[in-house]
């Protein structure tokens, strides 16, 4: 199969406004139980994965449709930008082949605006992580590039 691969490499960046100081035990609960790191519009859609069990890999709805398909890579490092960070879950989402964030009829919480084709992901020791998807177009009528 013929495909474009793309990596990328992420650093933790831990914001000092969401680290207070913290009982044991509640630290203890954090490292269990999912939760965010910072602020971002629509950062709450990382946790529409459902009871899905998340790998370090995923193929996005679209990627059986027409059009370049690409792989996407990447490693995860803890803030020191050198230890792999396990655990840790990614959202992607992005644009059709039209630039359109196109979501299924009656379609629920993030899915009505970021659309269909989106995927999680979690990463292994290693911190690595990959997806298959197709590459998205640009949005109509704008100069922004095509991103996920």
């Amino acid at each position: 199969m013929n495909y474009i691969e793309v990596h990328i490499a992420l650093i933790l960046l831990f914001s000092s406004t969401c680290c207070q100081q913290e009982t044991e035990a509640q630290d203890t609960d954090r490292k269990y139980s999912p939760r965010l790191i910072g602020t971002c519009e629509g950062c709450e859609a990382v946790f529409e994965y459902g009871d899905r069990v998340l790998r370090p890999f995923d193929t996005l709805p679209d990627f059986g449709g027409t059009g370049q398909k690409i792989k996407v890579t990447g490693t995860v490092y803890e803030p020191d930008g050198k230890t792999p960070a396990e655990g840790v879950i990614l959202y992607v989402y992005h644009t059709d082949q039209n630039g359109i964030y196109a979501a299924n009829e009656g379609a629920t919480g993030w899915a009505r605006r970021h659309g269909s084709i989106r995927g999680w992901m979690k990463t292994g020791r290693d911190g690595e992580y990959a997806f298959y998807t197709l590459k998205p177009g640009g949005y109509p009528d704008r100069s922004s590039p095509a991103h996920i």
